[in-house]
């Protein structure tokens, strides 16, 4: 996973047959009907708390809150839900939703935060509440020691002083550490209810010596289209009537701590961002959009790629910073393809109908291209052995990848609407447990 200089924020899909536009419908229909239903038994006014990765300007990680939100509102009307951020001042902006600072990430911080009392709110708003949500996410995971064990922590903070706690369409993996999977099983077994993301997630549970039923959800962010209800926050780059290319990606390999001996793999990793930079704007014509979905982190990697490409105005920086996950959304729409490291962008933009090609460093970008249906679009990727295959990033693969994308793009655009909106049901799965929880 990607590490962060922040607290260590992570960075943060079977389709078995494809239906026709009609049995959607009457699916939706039915669906339509059987929430009606629940709906008259769930309680009105429930407060729900809901803990993750929020605050710290990842836009991904608000992507799934905003469409956590969306999706229990829906199932649950009147509920009152509130967050745990590590920057509350940031949620309360972009989601408008009541929110407390989460519980340290780190243990030697706990005595600190008694101390300047700001704990105290956090304690309350757990104990108000009839049901905590962990996640959505991906972050369980023993990469980095510490995280599974910090959430650990606030699981067992919020069955102490509420008693309901739910792990909600959560990724998992890679658990390889005896530790790690003995803190896996102790944090699963204080969950009423749990939902994870992918099957993948599941399978790391299951060799982690987890055996109770756990659901297999999908990503809250697949399907949903905040995009369509707000105009694009900037002009379309590039020349009138230029393709637009959005390239997502973050560093990997640049940090020793993590990466002991390989910093000439970050350094051909840059070489090889560049080469492709130029590839698109020589065969494609295309005007080349770096986007940052965490900008603190991706942006001074970006500069340092943009730089080597050396394309002059045929490519562009775009931060990204200080935008809702919808109006994120809303400039993704606007491309003409996505080419992604980080899963996010990926979603937010097949989710809309734009073709995307995967270059995946994590088990959880390739579970994506394969729940919807496209994992001929997904390179081999870039790894270390451990989150992902040991590979660079195989650059005549990757162009494959792009060229396929390309020829195909009309096509790959209605099977991208049609597919993402089949699993935004399966996305409701979790919300609906949630409804069914607090019934």
């Amino acid at each position: 996973m990607l590490e962060v200089e922040e607290p260590g924020v992570d960075l943060e899909m079977e389709m078995e047959m494809e239906m026709e536009m009609d049995m959607d419908m009457d699916m939706e229909m039915d669906m339509d009907m059987d929430m009606d239903m629940d709906m008259e038994s769930t309680p009105q006014g429930v407060q729900i708390l809901i803990v993750g990765w929020y605050g710290y300007g990842n836009a991904g990680d608000e992507a799934i809150l905003a469409s956590m939100v969306e999706d229990l509102q829906a199932e649950i009307p009147g509920a009152r839900i509130s967050v745990l951020s590590g920057v509350p001042d940031h949620t309360r902006a972009v989601h408008r939703l009541p929110t407390a600072l989460h519980l340290p990430y780190h243990w030697s911080d706990v005595k600190a935060s008694f101390r300047s009392g700001r704990i105290i709110t956090t304690l309350q708003a757990i104990a108000r509440a009839d049901l905590v949500i962990l996640g959505g996410g991906g972050f369980l995971s023993d990469w980095q020691p510490e995280a599974i064990p910090t959430w650990l922590l606030r699981a067992l903070a919020a069955k102490v002083l509420c008693g309901k706690v739910m792990l909600y369409a959560v990724g998992a993996g890679p658990i390889t550490t005896p530790k790690g999977k003995l803190y896996i099983r102790m944090l699963i077994n204080l969950m009423d209810v749990a939902t994870v993301r992918d099957q993948a997630s599941l399978e790391w549970l299951r060799v982690s010596g987890v055996r109770r039923p756990i659901e297999v959800a999908a990503d809250p962010a697949i399907g949903w289209r905040g995009g369509e209800k707000v105009p694009p926050p900037m002009p379309r780059p590039g020349r009138p009537g230029q393709p637009v290319v959005a390239v997502s990606v973050a560093p990997l390999f640049h940090n020793p701590r993590l990466w002991p001996g390989k910093g000439h793999r970050f350094d051909q990793y840059r070489n090889d961002l560049a080469a492709l930079t130029r590839r698109l704007v020589s065969q494609l014509g295309a005007h080349v959009a770096f986007t940052c979905m965490q900008p603190s982190y991706d942006a001074p990697f970006a500069r340092e790629v943009l730089e080597r490409a050396d394309v002059g105005q045929s490519a562009s920086l775009m931060a990204l910073e200080g935008l809702t996950p919808a109006q994120t959304q809303a400039f993704l729409a606007h491309t003409d393809l996505v080419i992604g490291l980080r899963l996010h962008a990926l979603i937010l933009a097949a989710s809309m109908g734009v073709p995307v090609v995967a270059i995946p460093y994590h088990h959880k970008v390739q579970q994506f291209m394969e729940m919807v249906g496209l994992p001929e679009l997904a390179s081999p990727g870039i790894g270390d052995g451990h989150n992902w295959v040991d590979t660079n990033l195989q650059l005549d693969r990757l162009w494959d990848c792009v060229s396929q994308a390309w020829e195909r793009r009309e096509q790959i655009r209605d099977h991208l609407l049609t597919t993402t909106q089949w699993l935004r049901h399966r996305a409701r799965v979790s919300a609906r447990i949630v409804a069914d929880l607090l019934r």
